[in-house]
């Protein structure tokens, strides 16, 4: 992310340079990758990690630097003191597992024009170009606060009614929408979509609507602020090969709390640049955001990073993070702000602790736990074995993930009650399509399968040796090494022999790999597995 220096400053008063605010962040987790100089500026070229979104923002690397140098931070004005009334503009979220909460304003006679020299030239340090007054603003607020905004022309809103649906949920049928580059886009039935009353008009989190662009001509405005599933928007974005500023974000999950300050701070700047009279807000917002808390034991923290903080040293890092924290004697309870949902055990906060306290100060000691020397594993020597034997019969090994999709059991009609259907969920996945952890190695294979024949080849001997999970309730999950493979051949006609049916090639190829384990007293039986031809599979 590019972050210019002076913007910095008017949020934390540093009286560092440039090159010592660079190093500090860096040391604090957040590294300055460059930086280079743009007119009588510093742009820094910070990179984020995963875990941070809040810090896509200028707001969240100044709570940073402000926590870094011990300065108070100083957030931009976004209290609007008084507002006309709702002009009758109406909100239904219709998909609320995929919007948690969707807010808007509208700012009646606004004036579209260009943007004052000073937006311009700081969209231009942080790579984005100039369009007007209304959107530049929506994108200073992006960079600003790390919330992603959209500005609706609000005439071209049919029926002053915001929906937010999908497909599948609002029409039944596939939705087509022309998107701001102007390209006509079939939209997937589980995709989340902004609509009015009777169409389609944005792609939640992902891009606007051509129809309803703000223009040269526009004199009121739906301003929209929101949030959108992190994994519904991650899957649009990637189905529809369509990425933007605002999917960046949202997919790496915004601040629920924060995205109201966020569309104040938008609507103030709209009516200082813009002019415009800003009314009530509307609202949704289901299910209110309630923070977990997390025990942490003032010993634990000591014992993880190896030092002897004293509590109240402990107490005061947790306040230079902004993060509510309550004493209880031998141990604290920690509140996360909606914006710090990575914090979610006590490793977590010992990290947050240990880059505020200094990894530099943190002593070099020798592990306590102790160590033994190795011995030779009985099930490693032979898992190594069984992929030697299938190799010699001509598999050849693919590794896969160890997560599957939620339908991936209902592909292979696994019926309800099998204990493969005892599932266990993944606490953040990057995507749903791998929210589970896998109970069989089969739709891997099968997916494995596909995307060879996908391109063009058509002897395929596959074979995975893995680990599958089984929920058994209170205890820790049930995990099994398990073998599974596929074969596959396009038959071609032969003047010279009948070819061997598949069924004996795998079956010869366990035959061989039993062999070489020395397993005796088998037999192949018919199988009962759903996915599996009746009469020819054992």
């Amino acid at each position: 992310m590019r972050v210019p220096f002076e913007w910095l400053k008017e949020l934390v008063s540093i009286t560092a340079t440039a090159e010592e605010v660079a190093e500090r962040l860096t040391m604090i987790g957040f590294e300055v990758e460059g930086m280079e100089q743009a007119d009588d500026d510093t742009v820094f070229e910070v990179n984020v990690t995963p875990n941070r979104p809040d810090c896509l923002s200028i707001i969240g690397l100044a709570r940073e630097a402000s926590a870094a140098f011990m300065v108070p931070l100083k957030m931009p004005l976004h209290d609007i003191q008084s507002a006309l009334p709702n002009p009758d503009f109406s909100v239904e979220i219709l998909n609320p597992e995929l919007c948690n909460r969707y807010a808007g304003r509208v700012i009646r006679n606004v004036v579209i024009s260009d943007s004052p020299e000073w937006i311009k030239k700081r969209l231009e340090k942080c790579g984005i170009r100039s369009i007007n007054n209304v959107v530049d603003i929506t994108n200073y607020v992006l960079l600003e606060y790390g919330h992603p905004l959209h500005a609706f022309d609000a005439d071209t809103i049919h029926g002053r009614k915001i929906r937010v649906g999908t497909p599948d949920t609002v029409s039944g049928k596939k939705t087509k929408i022309k998107t701001l580059d102007g390209l006509v886009r079939e939209i997937p039935g589980d995709s989340l979509l902004i609509w009015d009353a009777d169409e389609p008009i944005a792609i939640a989190g992902v891009m606007g609507g051509l129809e309803t662009e703000v223009n040269d001509g526009t004199k009121d405005i739906f301003l929209e602020s929101a949030y959108f599933d992190p994994l519904s928007v991650r899957r649009t974005s990637k189905q529809l090969n369509l990425t933007s500023e605002s999917s960046y974000r949202f997919e790496r999950g915004t601040d629920i709390e924060f995205l109201e300050k966020a569309l104040n701070r938008t609507a103030l700047l709209i009516s200082e640049i813009a002019g415009g009279n800003i009314h009530e807000i509307v609202d949704a917002y289901p299910v209110k955001y309630n923070p977990e808390s997390i025990q942490i034991r003032y010993e634990k923290i000591n014992r993880i990073l190896g030092t002897e903080i004293s509590k109240e040293e402990l107490l005061e890092i947790m306040d230079r993070l902004e993060i509510t924290a309550e004493d209880r004697e031998e141990f604290f309870i920690v509140y996360p702000s909606a914006y710090r949902r990575d914090i979610k055990r006590e490793s977590d906060v010992a990290e947050e602790i240990s880059r505020l306290y200094g990894y530099d100060k943190i002593p070099v000691r020798v592990p306590r736990s102790p160590l033994s020397s190795s011995q030779s594993d009985k099930r490693m020597e032979t898992t190594v074995r069984i992929r030697e034997g299938m190799r010699k019969s001509g598999f050849t090994e693919v590794i896969n993930y160890s997560f599957m999709s939620p339908s991936s059991l209902d592909m292979i009609d696994i019926p309800e009650g099998d204990r493969r259907r005892n599932t266990i969920a993944i606490q953040n996945p990057l995507r749903k399509e791998e929210s589970l952890l896998r109970t069989t190695l089969v739709p891997s294979l099968i997916e494995n399968l596909k995307y060879n024949l996908d391109r063009g080849i058509k002897d395929i001997r596959f074979f995975e040796i893995s680990k599958v999970f089984e929920d058994i309730g209170e205890q820790l999950p049930l995990e099994e090494l398990m073998l599974g493979g596929i074969f596959y051949r396009e038959k071609v006609p032969s003047l010279w022999k009948e070819e061997t049916h598949g069924f004996f090639i795998t079956k010869g190829a366990i035959e061989s790999l039993f062999g070489e384990l020395k397993i005796k007293g088998y037999s192949f039986t018919p199988s009962s597995e759903p996915f599996l031809h009746k009469g020819q599979s054992s």
